[in-house]
């Protein structure tokens, strides 16, 4: 779009863009290699190109007594991911669901069954590692520019068992765990501007019941936080309130119509108001599709934030 209207000497970033290498920044695979030479710790496993290497790799990790996430290359929202395990105890978390492999020769069978699922339909390479039950799943997500990488906020995903929303600042870490993400989060852009990526970077992570942080991907694109951060926190708030109020944002409310929802919260006092920095806003309108709306519940803090949502949820029950 910029060549084509005679401007793409202003485009940021557009050297790396041209010759591909959005595609490279936005794999699964390709994280894996970018997280592991810049040092930020990811979780056990490998990328694997061939049926045998995939089921040998599924196979290490399940023999050592871990679940594993086997996850198709270039995939958004958990859509591409499976959790395999030796039984049904483990509940999916980032996956729609989880496969039970018994032995070796399941694991075969698996490969060969899910293969061209696992490939993309295009023998992409799969991502097969170990699987952190009971994590929290986390993000920091930055602007890539020039001369370096500029924070714009952070989150907690909430899963069901796919991503459906996500609270900001996140919940579950104290300050040291939210510090190792924002740092380990920041050597990843580093790597990212020295390619030559320029743009918006969300670092996805998992924080284990152990306190351990594991990063698992980069989305080097405008992602579903981004309008919380620039739109919400950025704009809507004033300077007083930002810092200072939790964004609940969740999809799948059903309501009549987009316009009515709008009325509805207005009508009963729970719209947004620049004044107090608290209410709900709707981001989204899926209504041409499942009738439903994405909404985001602002308040100061987030005992008060799920209060609100509980508000709305019984504003349009039934």
């Amino acid at each position: 779009l910029a060549d084509a209207l005679g401007i793409g000497h202003a485009m940021p970033g557009r050297p790396f863009a041209a010759q591909g290498g959005n595609a490279l920044v936005n794999s699964k695979a390709g994280f894996r290699a970018l997280a592991a030479g810049a040092g930020v710790p990811i979780p056990p496993g490998r990328v694997a190109g061939s049926p045998a290497e995939v089921e040998a790799a599924i196979e290490d990790l399940l023999a050592r007594g871990h679940s594993v996430m086997v996850k198709v290359e270039y995939q958004a929202g958990g859509l591409g991911n499976e959790i395999l395990a030796r039984d049904e105890k483990v509940e999916p978390v980032g996956a729609e669901r989880v496969v039970p492999l018994p032995d070796r020769a399941a694991v075969a069978a698996y490969v060969a069954e899910r293969w061209t699922w696992l490939t993309g339909g295009r023998g992409q390479r799969v991502v097969v590692e170990r699987y952190f039950a009971d994590s929290a799943p986390l993000y920091a997500e930055f602007v890539i520019g020039d001369t370096g990488a500029v924070l714009s906020g952070c989150g907690e995903m909430v899963m069901r068992p796919v991503v459906v929303g996500e609270i900001t600042p996140p919940v579950t870490p104290d300050a040291g765990a939210r510090d190792e993400l924002v740092r380990e989060a920041a050597r990843l852009c580093e790597a990212l501007r020295v390619i030559g990526y320029r743009g918006t970077v969300s670092a996805d992570a998992v924080l284990t019941p152990e306190g351990e942080i594991y990063f698992h991907e980069t989305n080097a694109r405008l992602t579903g936080s981004s309008h919380l951060h620039h739109a919400y926190a950025g704009r809507l708030l004033r300077p007083e309130h930002r810092g200072s109020r939790h964004l609940l944002e969740l999809a799948g409310l059903k309501v009549p119509s987009f316009a009515e929802a709008v009325a509805a919260i207005g009508a009963a006092g729970l719209a947004f108001d620049r004044e107090s920095g608290t209410g709900v806003l709707f981001s989204s309108d899926f209504g041409p599709a499942d009738g439903s709306v994405m909404y985001c519940a602002v308040a100061e803090g987030p005992e008060a934030a799920r209060a609100l949502e509980g508000a709305l949820l019984a504003l349009f029950a039934g």
